[in-house]
């Protein structure tokens, strides 16, 4: 007489998360894109060395300017989407899909890992901003709950940003041109749109770090109000959190219905 035996949820989860988290971390992808999120620093210390510039604002000025529309969106396209659609083209999803691993555990597990290692790339940059603003301005120049509110709105919108594609990969094949569709409609057009900034994540990575809140008004947001659309950064963060979780979900329920040929 044999037995079925059960196989604990969390742990298949941690083993399709360290599988693909290695796979991921020795991908020639992502040394590529850690050279393309480190040219912001290679600029910043040009500029530390040989301009009098203030070391605080040049960094506030990069994360919000840089970091934040192109460079977090750039690494979670390249790790969202493809956490599904690389099993497509490479003929291995039937397999995964035949073992007795239940597909919402198997997005979560890959989703996790292509978020660890996003969040890894968009942090190294920002934490070298960080150690060159203080080398260059003899101390940090801000106070240690601002740096933590920067931190926390990079890693909760490079996790939903990874989710969204996510979630977009596993709805369409063509995960690049759907996470590029995306980007500019709702994280482009709609940030200068009144009201409908508020579907886009970098409206919320911005009120969590409390970025130039006063120097949001557009053209556009002047026809509407007379000051720039602000919610708390706390409530910004929790945005962010509930958006994650609101594509990861999404993502989940897709690929555990859709029938994909192969």
């Amino acid at each position: 007489m044999t037995t079925a035996r059960t196989v604990n949820p969390g742990s298949q989860i941690a083993t399709i998360y360290t599988t693909d988290l290695r796979r991921l971390l020795f991908a020639k992808k992502t040394l590529v894109l850690l050279c393309v999120q480190l040219l912001p620093v290679v600029f910043a210390l040009i500029y530390v060395f040989f301009e009098n510039i203030d070391g605080l604002s040049m960094f506030s000025e990069t994360v919000e300017g840089v970091m934040f529309p192109f460079l977090i969106p750039l690494a979670a396209v390249f790790y969202g989407g493809p956490a599904l659609v690389d099993e497509m083209e490479g003929r291995t999803l039937t397999y995964l899909t035949l073992r007795p691993v239940p597909k919402p555990a198997l997005f979560l597990g890959k989703w996790l890992a292509g978020t660890t290692v996003a969040v890894g790339l968009v942090l190294i940059p920002v934490i070298s901003l960080l150690a060159i603003v203080a080398i260059a301005s003899g101390g940090m120049g801000t106070s240690l709950t601002t740096i933590v509110q920067i931190l926390l709105a990079t890693v909760l919108g490079t996790a939903a940003y990874t989710a969204i594609f996510a979630a977009l990969g596993a709805l369409v094949a063509k995960s690049l041109f759907a996470g590029i569709l995306y980007f500019v409609v709702v994280e482009l057009i709609f940030s200068f749109l009144p009201v409908l900034e508020l579907l886009s994540v970098r409206f919320h990575m911005r009120n969590a770090a409390e970025f130039n809140t006063s120097s949001r008004l557009g053209m556009l947001d002047q026809l509407v109000f007379d000051q720039p659309l602000t919610i708390d950064w706390w409530l910004g963060a929790i945005i962010l959190a509930i958006m994650c979780g609101i594509a990861v979900a999404a993502g989940s329920v897709i690929f555990s219905n859709k029938q994909y040929h192969i």
